[in-house]
């Protein structure tokens, strides 16, 4: 928990950062009160981590800058469809109604930084829940981001220590479900899912521990979700 908590403050940072460059960039004229918009776009609503996220980025951003100072905040699922995330990005083109956009997780950043590439004075961009930024192509680099982007990396998981700690708790374990969403259509970001999908199942390999790959929709119910996993022992007796 302390170490969510201290994500989310580095977000804040960058956040003001880019933040404080829009504003002093932002004609006012006399005694005018202007309230930046500012657009937070989510994959979906299903995420435990995603919703804490932005709960937090929000309270903890209010807390820092006072009601009056601090933008107007716009939050929209775009619930994993690229059509409903395409119509959002050309909205905020067209109107312009928003200075700044946060995205949340590796599809979204992605196709969201795509957009903005090919449109003129994009917003800046501030992203959230992205483990690897510049093997995704989000950035040049961690130094010199290439383009009007900042963010918080999510560190790397370590695979090998949570595999160690779930044999420890149940030593008499022979298979894992690994429940993972369905990126087939999603260039972007299905290669680097694969890559960490592979690398947890040498994790397990290591503890001769058979991985069972579980593939679900981002808006799947809990029910769906359910007789997946029951077809999956079925099959695996996991």
């Amino acid at each position: 928990m302390v170490a969510f908590k201290e994500y989310i403050k580095n977000l804040v940072v960058r956040f003001k950062e880019a933040f404080s460059f829009v504003r002093a960039a932002t004609p006012v004229l006399a005694n005018e009160v202007v309230r930046q918009r500012l657009l937070v776009i989510i994959p979906h609503d299903k995420s435990w981590w995603v919703i804490n996220a932005v709960q937090q980025f929000v309270s903890t951003l209010r807390e820092q800058m006072s009601y009056r100072a601090a933008p107007e905040i716009d939050i929209v699922s775009v619930q994993s469809n690229y059509e409903i995330l395409s119509s959002l990005l050309m909205t905020v083109h067209v109107e312009r109604q928003y200075q700044l956009v946060v995205t949340v997780g590796s599809w979204v950043t992605r196709e969201v930084r795509d957009f903005f590439d090919g449109i003129p004075n994009p917003p800046p961009q501030i992203f959230c829940g992205v483990v690897d930024p510049v093997g995704l192509g989000v950035v040049d680099s961690l130094e010199f981001p290439g383009r009007a982007i900042s963010g918080v990396a999510v560190v790397p998981f370590n695979f090998d220590l949570q595999i160690e700690m779930l044999a420890a708790l149940a030593p008499s374990m022979r298979s894992i479900a690994l429940l993972c969403g369905d990126m087939t259509g999603v260039e972007s970001v299905a290669s680097l899912l694969e890559k960490t999908v592979s690398q947890f199942g040498q994790a397990c390999a290591k503890r001769s521990i058979e991985m069972v790959r579980v593939v679900m929709r981002a808006n799947s119910s809990a029910e769906e979700v359910e007789s997946l996993l029951r077809r999956a022992r079925e099959k695996k007796e996991i």
